[in-house]
């Protein structure tokens, strides 16, 4: 009984490995951390490590959890890092993860970029080329990751109100309302997934519901009370990645599915959290001791409405994802599901509807989240077309430049929108394919306004000198000479108040009288970052060139002498590639 916005199919029973007797206990299966590690895990246990000292919670934990897990799986998939032995995978993990950590946890920064050293250093020598490549491919990756963070609504501020009357829980200071609005990774949102109603409240379903907690508390056993407290602490999410961690070290899994099982494990106890919060906010509902006058708990009632149980839920998640992996222990996973759930009721912090629903919500989302599992292998934020940046990583040719922040003027005097404002920009060869990245010193809005009124374009545009004995008058300048520069090749990204276009304009066929060559070149804008490509055989594969990468707004449009460049990075003159 739940309702779900499209039809979960029945869970497969093709593993992804067999593996021998599980010896070890569900709640203690927690993995050592070591050098050796393999990278998921033991960024995971990092994770771990930073959230506890920060109290997340558990949604706040589950959210650090899937961050971090698919800023490493994105990054091992997309760069084609998926073999063991390439040292390139525990540089990959160790950029892309710092990369996230260092965005939950700015405190830690130090420490985090210690480990980050100290994971690279353990491989170095292998391949220091590759390496160091990987972690910046890693970095470029958790940059991406950091700014779906930054937009999944998890800054969202609750304004009330609180709700009143019968059954409605009666505490202060509630934990997270608005975390069932946070964007998902698998569901549609956490409305895709939700329970039933809780019973109306005097109902006789309900009164037996409270019965219920009564007769389990007057039979507590000894065994019981362990439970409770076996399962209360840690939180639900890093006891499942502990489970699942313990596994993937006994099963001798490769760092790749290693990576993947931890990713879809996270996701989908994250997602399932979010359909937990929008259901408890939905319907505020009482906690037993809030009912039941001089009621006393085994356990503290945590400061949050009580329909339905987030343990139930994401136990109901872990228990379906990782039977699937693991089928050989999937009866196992959902008896300790089971046993996650139960160990609320005895703990006298849930009625049992509330451990009962949250179940069937976790394994109807457990169920999504392995249809897309078992799919074609795709990245979650990373975008796939360019993950051709990553290949041939140890031939990699680059060339950096940064620019003061500030410094973008919209006219003589005016200080322009940040989002034309260059902060860092570069151009890396890697494997025949030409990579332009620029940072800017804020995100570009959706649908950025175009200021002051009556611009018709805003670029962000990279110039190529690949000759210094040509000046290449007009396009995308009007005919005459207010564009006459050393520049053959114009990587541009352009805003017309209704869509983003990529192109490259080939300004050779001007020195002969000929009009300019415009060509689509594939374009990413992820925030501040602005990212294209292109084969570096389009421009003949020059040896070297000079560069400056440049943001313009045209009040008439290209074809004209109507622009101004509000910011130059190098401010003056190119900059040399490679260098």
């Amino acid at each position: 009984n739940v309702r779900t916005g499209r039809k979960a199919p029945a869970i497969a029973l093709a593993a992804l490995v067999l593996l021998g007797a599980f010896v070890l206990s569900l709640r203690t299966a927690a993995a050592a951390d070591n050098p050796t590690q393999d990278p998921a895990s033991f960024w995971n246990h990092l994770t771990t490590h930073f959230a506890q000292a920060a109290h997340l919670s558990p949604p706040r934990l589950a959210r650090a959890y899937a961050l971090v897990h698919v800023a490493i799986y994105d990054g091992l998939l997309a760069s084609g890092r998926t073999h063991d032995g390439d040292p390139s995978q525990v540089a990959v993990a160790a950029g892309a993860a710092s990369e996230v950590l260092t965005y939950l946890f700015p405190n830690n920064a130090g420490a985090i970029a210690e480990n980050e050293t100290a994971r690279a250093a353990s491989v170095q020598a292998q391949n220091p080329g590759v390496v160091v490549s990987g972690l910046n491919f890693g970095h470029m990756v958790g940059r991406m990751v950091v700014v779906h963070g930054q937009n999944d609504g998890s800054d969202a501020v609750f304004t009330g109100p609180i709700p009143t009357g019968p059954c409605i829980w009666t505490g202060v200071n509630p934990v997270e309302p608005t975390a069932g609005s946070w964007k998902t990774w698998i569901e549609t949102s956490g409305a895709e997934v939700q329970p039933l109603a809780p019973y109306a409240c005097g109902s006789q379903a309900d009164l037996n519901d409270i019965q219920t907690e009564l007769a389990a508390q007057a039979a507590l056993t000894q065994d019981q009370i362990a439970t409770v407290h076996e399962w209360a602490v840690p939180l639900a999410p890093t006891i499942w990645d502990n489970v699942a961690i313990s596994r993937i070290s006994s099963g001798g899994l490769s760092v790749f599915q290693s990576a993947r099982i931890l990713a879809y494990l996270n996701i989908g106890m994250y997602d399932g959290l979010v359909s937990t919060w929008l259901a408890k906010y939905t319907f505020w509902s009482a906690r037993p001791f809030m009912r039941i006058p001089g009621f006393t708990t085994v356990i503290p009632t945590p400061n949050f409405p009580g329909y339905i149980s987030a343990h139930a839920t994401v136990s109901g998640v872990a228990s379906v994802v990782l039977g699937e992996i693991f089928p050989v222990f999937a009866d196992y996973f959902g008896s300790q599901a089971n046993e996650a759930a139960m160990s609320r009721l005895w703990g006298g912090i849930h009625f049992p509807q509330d451990d009962d629903q949250g179940l069937v919500v976790g394994r109807a989302i457990g169920a999504l989240v392995v249809e897309d599992m078992m799919g074609p292998a795709h990245t979650f934020v990373f975008p796939i077309a360019m993950a051709g940046l990553a290949v041939g990583w140890a031939a990699a040719l680059t060339s950096v430049v940064t620019d003061p922040v500030g410094d973008a003027m919209r006219t003589p005097g005016i200080v322009g929108p940040s989002y034309l404002d260059i902060v860092k920009a570069s151009i890396t060869l890697s494997h025949g394919q030409l990579v332009f990245v620029m940072d800017l010193a804020a995100p570009i809005p959706n649908s950025p306004p175009l200021l002051p009124p009556g611009v018709a374009l805003i670029d962000w545009a990279w110039q190529l000198n690949t000759d210094p004995t040509k000046t290449v008058c007009g396009f995308p300048g009007g005919p005459g000479a207010a564009l006459c520069i050393p520049v053959e090749f114009i990587v541009i990204i352009f805003w017309d108040g209704t869509s983003f276009t990529g192109m490259l304009i080939d300004r050779r066929p001007l020195l002969t009288g000929g009009d300019a060559s415009l060509t689509a070149v594939p374009f990413n804008i992820n925030g501040s970052e602005v990212t294209a490509s292109l084969s570096g055989a389009t421009i003949d594969s020059p040896s070297s060139f000079g560069w400056r990468a440049l943001t313009d707004i045209w009040s008439a449009g290209f074809g004209t002498d109507s622009f101004h460049a509000p910011d130059f990075a190098p401010d003056t003159g190119f900059a040399p590639w490679p260098s």
